[in-house]
Parts: structure tokens; sequence; C-alpha cells
């Protein structure tokens, strides 16, 4: 929950601040930024967490880095998600319980069929060859009406760093559409040059590495037996990087030893370090595979 999120009240803060907006029936739209591993998932699971006890309906999707991501991606994940639609199953087979799920949100799918088919199955690179974005982002837009007319929406796509070009087109007609209640909420590492002109409609949020102080606490909420010697050598080893916190946590409640050897291989051992505290937590087929 969110008193678990340490270092991250400001952030939190913003968040909490737009979803406020959107529940009086404003549009708002954030963009989370930081380096792999620094805590950007983990406050917006929190923070989804908490928009889902509060009434609120969520949509989630993330970019893929397979292939350079699959077209419309993180939306295909969200609308077939909404409408309880297997992920690998064609549109074809499963179009009469998704077209009755539209209906109960009082959305007669019959007259853009062929809308909904081809978002629907747009990973499917055949289909997206015949995509119109213009008729596909009226088409999300539809849904996002629909269901904020009985509760607030909130859209996340993590990883957007890795989302295709139809899928940065598609946002970017969404967004020249702003919707009333609906948060649309982005976390990447980095931006790129396309996303210049999308990113004026966002409010940014860059999440820095913990600092020392953070990390001490990290540690003893995640290894309560720590001693001090203990979460320095994390301090010094982490930089502030959650993920990295919490594999070194993984090898300090195993008793391990976290100090790597010092001189010239220093930055090798301390990568052997983080790879390791990972595999000991695999079954043993897998480790073995692994090593």
């Amino acid at each position: 929950g969110a008193g678990h999120l340490i270092g991250r009240e400001r952030e939190l803060t913003v968040l909490l601040g737009a979803l406020d907006a959107v529940r009086q029936g404003a549009s708002r739209q954030v963009a989370l930024q930081g380096p792999a591993g620094v805590g950007k998932s983990r406050l917006a699971q929190v923070f989804l967490e908490h928009c889902t006890a509060a009434g609120c309906t969520v949509l989630q999707g993330a970019g893929d880095g397979v292939a350079s991501g699959r077209p419309l991606g993180p939306f295909v994940q969200m609308l077939r998600a909404c409408l309880s639609m297997p992920q690998q199953q064609p549109a074809s087979e499963g179009w009469e319980p998704a077209a009755a799920a539209l209906a109960r949100l009082g959305i007669d799918a019959t007259e853009d069929q062929a809308a909904w088919v081809q978002l629907l199955d747009a990973g499917d690179g055949h289909a997206a060859t015949a995509m119109v974005p213009a008729v596909l982002a009226a088409t999300l837009l539809r849904l996002i009406r629909a269901l904020a007319a009985s509760a607030p929406v909130v859209m996340f796509i993590d990883d957007w760093h890795w989302a295709d070009d139809a899928s940065h087109h598609l946002l970017s007609l969404m967004c020249s559409s702003p919707q009333p209640r609906l948060l649309l909420m982005l976390a990447a590492r980095g931006f790129d040059a396309q996303d210049i002109g999308l990113l004026e409609a966002f409010e940014q949020v860059e999440l820095p590495p913990l600092d020392d102080d953070e990390t001490v606490r990290c540690v003893g909420r995640l290894v309560p037996n720590a001693n001090p010697l203990q979460a320095a050598e994390v301090c010094r080893y982490a930089g502030g990087n959650l993920l990295f916190i919490e594999e070194l946590r993984h090898r300090l409640a195993r008793g391990g030893n976290i100090a790597a050897s010092r001189g010239a291989n220093e930055d090798a051992a301390w990568l052997d370090l983080l790879i390791e505290s990972r595999v000991a937590r695999l079954p043993d087929t897998l480790a073995a595979l692994v090593r």
C-alpha cells in the first residue's frame, strides 16, 4: 500500500491530485519517467490499487520490447481485458461475448464491428495493415466515454519506451480530444523525439534514485534484522535503485554477504552478485539450467 512507499511521497501526491481532479470531472495526463528499476511500476501499482479501492475503472497495458513492439499492443491488452477476451484469441472467435460486454456498457457495436475487430486483432501484423488510426481512436474513445459514464477511468501504460509507432499515433489522437473523467498515465525510462508534442499535454514526474536515508529505511523494512554495516553496503552498491535494493535484500535474508571484491573487477563482481541473487531464488531445475 501507499504506506510502504518510501521516498515517493511527492510523486504519489501528484498522482492523487490528478485523480481528485478527474473524479470531479476533469481530464488529466501524467508521465512518470526514470531509469529501469527506480520504482515507476511499483509507484503506479500502489496508486492503481488506490484507484480501484476508490471505485475507479482501471485499464492497464504495457509496451512490448519484442520485435519493436506489437501494433497497438498496450491498447489491445486494455480492450481485451475490459471485454474479458483472452489475449491470444482471434477476435472473430470471441466477438459475440465481446459484443455482449459492449452492449452491457450501452455500446451497440454492430454498425462499426469492423473497427472493433481490427482493434482487438491489432497485435496481429496482418490486421494492423488495414487500420485507420483516426477510426480506431474514435472507437477507443467511445469505450472510454461509456466507462466514464459510471465511474472515473484511469488508463495506465507501462514501458511506454517500448510502444510501437501505431500506439504513439493513437495516443496522440486521443490526447487531442481530452475526455472528462479520464486520467491517462504513462511510465517510461525516457521519451524520444516523437513524444515531444505528446508530452506537452502531460504533467511530467521524474523519479530520482532513493537517497541513502531512504535506502536505509527500505532495508530496515525489508530486512528488519539487518545491521548498520549491511545497510551501508546496500547503499553503496544499489545506488538508490529500488530493484537493486530488493535483490540485495534477498541475499541478506539468506545470510549472504553483499560486499563484492574491490579493485578493477568491482563492477563485474557487483553484477555477478545481482545475478546470483536472482538465480538463487529460481526452482532448482531452472537455476541449474541458467547456470
